[in-house]
């Protein structure tokens, strides 16, 4: 959790003032706003976004297994949200890796 919060206002800032600045006639940047191949901003906040969700939600899987809970529903509820969770941060990560590895290397 804390570090959602960071990442993702981060995400958010770069959406919402690329848009913003692109519109108004401030910025023209080189490279298409909010590509996966072309941003290299947007690919690595997407790309810590979806690792912190599967870190976050990792985690939740694990101390539910490690815990029995209260009852038997609230357990495999969480445990179903944080697989659903999860795997929605492993595809965010999916899209967006080989933009991260091209700029790394």
């Amino acid at each position: 959790m804390p570090l959602s919060v960071p990442v993702g206002g981060l995400l958010i800032v770069d959406v919402i003032g690329g848009y913003t600045l692109i519109s108004l006639g401030v910025w023209f940047p080189s490279y298409q706003l909010l590509s996966l191949t072309g941003d290299i901003y947007f690919a690595w906040l997407a790309f810590l976004t979806g690792s912190v969700i599967c870190l976050g939600t990792g985690s939740l899987i694990g101390f539910a297994f490690l815990t029995e809970g209260e009852g038997r529903v609230h357990n495999e509820i969480s445990i179903l949200s944080s697989f659903i969770g999860f795997g929605f941060g492993a595809a965010v990560m999916r899209m967006t890796y080989a933009t991260v590895l091209a700029t790394i290397l």
